[in-house]
């Protein structure tokens, strides 16, 4: 075989050269709009979650001290955001969402509101979805997604669990109406007991 022979195989003709480049950019620009979907979506997701984490610690706050952060009417946002973050209810979350928009926050006697505004209309619908007792309004293109959290305890059971913390005014909260089982584990760091009626001890002096 002759050197010319050899070296017209060993490369690529400029046909293929155009053919392998405009697959290449039809390629690219398919994928484009795909990974950009997927990256709002990724973004609705986290936003939902950042909803969901400011109203579950709105009502933390309501179950804590009987009044909603940002009382009268929790329209001051970073007066809401810094009363949750004081008390501990709110790590890692500012005034603005993973979305790119502002948290607008309301409240009335028996619910706390938290919105996200200038949501695209398949991404508003898709968050929607993760959302409850959620409203979506506003124009085309630029929607308000707004989703609502009662006061603790006018939901079923949530009245009836023990609160870990003191709730001033509410006693019952922290206190047991039911024998304790620990299914053998150990109840440590105590610094006081009181102790009415009957009580058994184990063989190493510690209550059984």
């Amino acid at each position: 075989m002759s050197a010319r022979n050899r070296s017209k195989q060993a490369g690529y003709t400029l046909v293929e050269l155009v053919v392998a480049t405009s697959l290449i950019a039809v390629l690219t620009a398919a994928s484009i709009p795909l990974a950009n979907r997927r990256a709002q979506l990724d973004l609705s997701d986290v936003t939902v979650a950042q909803m969901y984490a400011v109203g579950e610690a709105a009502q933390t706050f309501r179950f804590a001290t009987s009044t909603w952060p940002g009382e009268p009417n929790c329209t001051d946002e970073t007066a809401v955001f810094d009363a949750l973050t004081a008390a501990g209810y709110l790590e890692g979350i500012g005034l603005t969402s993973a979305y790119g928009s502002l948290f607008v926050t309301d409240c009335t006697a028996g619910q706390f509101r938290v919105s996200v505004e200038n949501i695209e209309d398949d991404y508003s619908d898709y968050m929607s979805t993760r959302l409850h007792t959620v409203t979506v309004s506003g124009a085309a293109g630029a929607r308000t997604v707004r989703s609502s959290f009662p006061v603790p305890g006018a939901e079923a059971g949530l009245d009836a669990l023990m609160h870990r913390d003191a709730v001033t005014g509410r006693p019952e909260l922290n206190r047991m109406n039911t024998a304790l089982d620990m299914n053998g584990n150990h109840i440590t760091n105590i610094q006081d007991a009181e102790i009415e009626g009957n009580a058994q001890f184990c063989t190493d002096n510690t209550l059984g």
